[in-house]
């Protein structure tokens, strides 16, 4: 199997909404947000 073929594969998976539903993309993005702000803070703060 080919990186390319891998990399369709997983890329239509999470175009399927049955796999991810909308609300994951923002629950993700979120979390990063979340934790970026937490690293910001503790850097700033210490």
């Amino acid at each position: 199997m080919k990186l390319q073929q891998i990399t369709d594969d997983l890329r239509d998976q999470w175009n399927d909404e049955r796999f991810n539903p909308w609300y994951l993309r923002y629950l993700i993005y979120f979390a990063l947000g979340l934790w970026t702000f937490a690293m910001v803070y503790t850097l700033t703060s210490s």
